[in-house]
């Protein structure tokens, strides 16, 4: 009997999504804890460095690319990296809302490339940014999310100041 490679196809396809999942291997989210963001203001723009419980190495690599995201806590500016290449902002209204996928995909949607933002450093449970030049001062939120099994995964959003030109 001869089978047409589309109906051998499709016969494929429908077992992929039927079987249950319990029968596939999977893994764990990876862990993601933000413990402590510090900022410093430069003549080339701010640096932060964020500190916590997370797999630095194996975020940057397939299947959860890294994001790291820098959100004013007054005005709706924002910075995301999503590592190990892109560096975006762009303006995004706050309004008090934690990070979740519609905010991820808002802020998406509107975001420029940032070429004055780059990564410094990615090691162990450290990683440390430059902001674009053009990023506001005054009190920020950051956060780490991955993109695991179709979902956004959020470490907790840690709060600091993002001092004026000149400041401390």
């Amino acid at each position: 009997m001869y089978q047409r490679p589309e109906a051998l196809a499709v016969v494929a396809l429908a077992l992929a999504v039927l079987l249950p999942a319990s029968g596939l291997a999977t893994g764990t989210a990876p862990p993601l804890d933000v413990t402590a963001v510090s900022a410093r203001r430069g003549d080339e723009g701010t640096w932060l460095r964020i500190r916590g419980n997370f797999p630095a190495g194996d975020l940057v690599q397939q299947p959860y690319p890294l994001q790291i995201v820098v959100r004013q806590l007054v005005g709706d500016r924002f910075a995301w990296f999503s590592l190990p290449s892109s560096k975006m902002h762009g303006a995004y209204p706050h309004l008090g809302t934690p990070p979740d996928a519609a905010v991820m995909n808002g802020m998406a949607a509107i975001a420029a490339d940032a070429p004055g933002a780059r990564l410094l450093r990615l090691a162990g449970e450290e990683i440390e940014i430059q902001l674009d030049p053009a990023f506001p001062s005054g009190p920020a939120e950051a956060f780490l999310a991955v993109l695991y099994e179709g979902a956004f995964v959020f470490s907790n959003t840690v709060v600091f100041e993002v001092q004026a030109e000149g400041g401390p």
